[in-house]
């Protein structure tokens, strides 16, 4: 299987804004692109509403042990599997033509080895390792 242009990664805990925000994401009209929930809730919320909308685009994983916050989002970071990664956090909302704009201004010959970080102004940070998150 070809490995997505993009990756919304979204580290999931809190379900009170989650499905607002995992519809946003399914909702990007740039369609190389693939969203994934990592949830570190407890309970079964966060799954039933990621059943709810699964298939295509979506990949889910639920944490067998609370992560917390820092770890919830490396692992997302670690399994994204498109070149860039969009963070989306549970109670946050993307605009419908947020990567492809993103996509626009970094260009349709962009090649990289590595993975760049896509910010909210959207413009991709210098590449960063694909192991752990960048501290800024």
């Amino acid at each position: 299987m070809e490995s997505p242009r993009v990756s919304v990664v979204i580290p999931a805990y809190n379900s009170r804004f989650f499905e607002t925000a995992l519809k946003s994401a399914l909702a990007q009209t740039f369609e190389d692109l693939e969203v994934l929930v990592c949830d570190d809730s407890l309970g079964g919320r966060i799954e039933g509403i990621c059943e709810a909308h699964s298939g295509g685009r979506l990949k889910y994983l639920k944490n067998p042990v609370n992560l917390g916050f820092g770890a919830n989002f490396t692992q997302g970071f670690q399994l994204a599997r498109g070149e860039f990664v969009k963070f989306l956090n549970d109670d946050d909302v993307l605009h419908p033509e947020c990567v492809a704009q993103v996509r626009r201004q970094t260009g349709p010959r962009h090649e990289s080895p590595q993975r760049h970080r896509c910010q909210r102004e959207g413009l991709h940070r210098h590449p960063c390792n694909a192991t752990a998150p960048e501290d800024h």
